[in-house]
């Protein structure tokens, strides 16, 4: 069970909302600590400010 809590809250920590468009996506697991372009408008998506 634990492993299945764990797998859900690594995608969702890989979730990001877009603060220019406001569409939401999963960014890629090699992007996990970096600020990305929006797939949609290109807007930065930093990453979230929790992040161990």
């Amino acid at each position: 069970m634990w492993y299945f809590i764990s797998a859900i809250q690594s995608v969702l920590n890989l979730k990001r909302v877009c603060s220019r468009c406001g569409k939401s996506q999963i960014v890629p697991l090699k992007d996990k600590g970096k600020t990305v372009a929006c797939k949609y408008c290109g807007g930065e998506l930093p990453p979230p400010k929790n992040q161990s």
